[in-house]
């Protein structure tokens, strides 16, 4: 059954917005608080929407990528770092967030306070011949933004005043974007706010919802009622086929019609969509049932493992970023996640290094990789992921540890801002690019790590994730 829903609001896009003036990257991260002193008119953006990227047949003139580097708060000086990392394994990983906080320390438009999706270095010269900068955010980087503000804040880069300030100046331009039914649309351009396209995820929207969750249980004297707010909004049924109780990746809002495309894969990023919209009360526990979790049991499969769609490191380590997994049913799917780990160390790149998952390749085009051993649907697995190595910290970290320093030591793959993309280990050839999704994901991973798993404890002090728990519990006892 398809649902039809009339438009929402009409566009609200931030013509009054805060702005950071004058700030360095070096100031702000040694500052006790951001000061807002000017209060700035924007316009609607006539370049840097999502129609203007290469990928939709438009190259971008050097003078736009000029401005849009004025817009930000910073931006990387050198393509590649000479440093020398700690060998202490837990200064080395605080060494590698702070270098990583800095993506969203300065790839963030100075009017709309949100995050750049992805940069691509320009060859020689970072802004030389080459370099891209998107002209858009998402819902999701939003998302991750936010809760890297909150890591930062936790690994002592930046004070509680600083942080605050942060998030409420995001959320108060957020609060401005147009919303359809208290739902981000998927793009927005990052400069005016206007939104790029019409369509709306739902996988994207429950990224922002546990964003906003952590926000209130971190600051919640400051916080609280503004996340509230926001959360109350968003009701996930609005996504749910109802004939077999599984999500819609989402939802068009020009054309009244869902995707023909579902969640039917349980152990992705797609777990978290059905918890929070479980632990919401939005839609009954029988959707938390209704994907496929079928164990692999084949000779050329990881073994007793349940599969993921691309068989991705990230689709265990990210909703496991905000669900602590090894504490509810049992371990169960916190076991997964660590079978998931160890399948991808013993498949490695030649060399021993190991680490698979969407990233970008170096056309700057973002590609799905997955380990086949792991996967539904199968993937090639020819680009090393720093992030998909960081990222299974929460599983096998004295392994992660000694895979990122080799990765970091044998490829010029660390710049100022950390991790690159990915690496084509054959040629040893390095995407230059940054994107908020991996670098959150290695901020997120190590701040988690470090501070006894602090982001999950907040999620999980939260309602919602307690009612999800209860109301799951019986049915994740009853499963082998």
């Amino acid at each position: 059954m398809i649902r039809v829903y009339t438009r929402g609001l009409s566009l609200l896009t931030a013509f009054i917005i805060l702005l950071y003036s004058g700030v360095s990257g070096a100031e702000v991260l040694s500052a006790d608080v951001l000061d807002v002193t000017v209060l700035k008119e924007l316009e609607f953006s006539e370049t840097g929407c999502l129609k203007d990227d290469p990928r939709f047949g438009k190259l971008l003139p050097e003078k736009e990528i000029l401005d849009r580097i004025k817009d930000l708060r910073g931006f990387p000086s050198r393509s590649i770092v000479k440093k020398t990392l700690p060998d202490d394994d837990k200064q080395f990983l605080k060494s590698v967030a702070k270098d990583t906080w800095l993506y969203f320390d300065n790839l963030v438009n100075k009017g709309t306070q949100c995050p750049v999706s992805f940069i691509k270095l320009g060859a020689g010269q970072t802004k030389g011949e080459g370099c891209f900068i998107a002209g858009y955010t998402s819902a999701k980087d939003i998302a991750l933004y936010l809760v890297s503000v909150v890591s930062a804040y936790d690994l002592g880069f930046i004070k509680k005043e600083n942080a605050v300030l942060r998030l409420k100046s995001t959320l108060k331009s957020v609060g401005y974007f147009e919303h359809y039914y208290g739902f981000l649309y998927k793009y927005y351009d990052h400069t005016s706010g206007e939104k790029a396209d019409d369509f709306i995820s739902s996988l994207d929207n429950a990224f922002f919802a546990a964003a906003l969750i952590v926000i209130r249980n971190t600051f919640p004297r400051e916080l609280y009622d503004d996340c509230q707010e926001m959360i109350l909004k968003m009701d996930f049924s609005f996504f749910l086929n109802e004939e077999n109780d599984r999500f819609y990746g989402g939802f068009y809002s020009d054309t009244g019609r869902y995707t023909e495309e579902e969640y039917e894969i349980f152990f992705t990023e797609s777990r978290l969509l059905d918890f929070l919209a479980i632990g919401k009360y939005d839609v009954g526990k029988e959707c938390w049932l209704s994907t496929v979790r079928d164990f692999n049991r084949e000779a050329d499969k990881c073994e007793n493992v349940m599969p993921g769609w691309s068989g991705g490191m990230c689709e265990a380590s990210i909703p496991a970023v905000f669900i602590n997994e090894k504490n509810i049913f049992e371990g169960k799917l916190w076991k997964n996640g660590y079978a998931y780990a160890l399948c991808q160390k013993k498949t490695p790149f030649d060399g021993g290094y190991w680490g698979v998952s969407g990233c970008y390749d170096c056309t700057g085009r973002r590609v799905i990789r997955g380990i086949e051993k792991l996967a539904v649907h199968n993937y090639d697995a020819d680009l090393l992921s720093p992030s998909a190595a960081v990222s299974a910290l929460m599983y096998i970290p004295e392994n992660v540890v000694t895979n990122v320093r080799k990765i970091t030591k044998d490829f010029e793959v660390y710049g100022e801002y950390g991790f690159y993309s990915s690496v084509d280990v054959s040629g040893k050839k390095v995407a230059y690019i940054y994107s908020a999704e991996e670098q959150a994901l290695i901020l997120l991973a190590i701040n988690n790590y470090l501070n006894d798993g602090v982001i999950q404890k907040r999620f999980a002090g939260d309602d919602i994730s307690k009612g999800a728990v209860t109301l799951l519990n019986d049915i994740e006892n009853g499963l082998k």
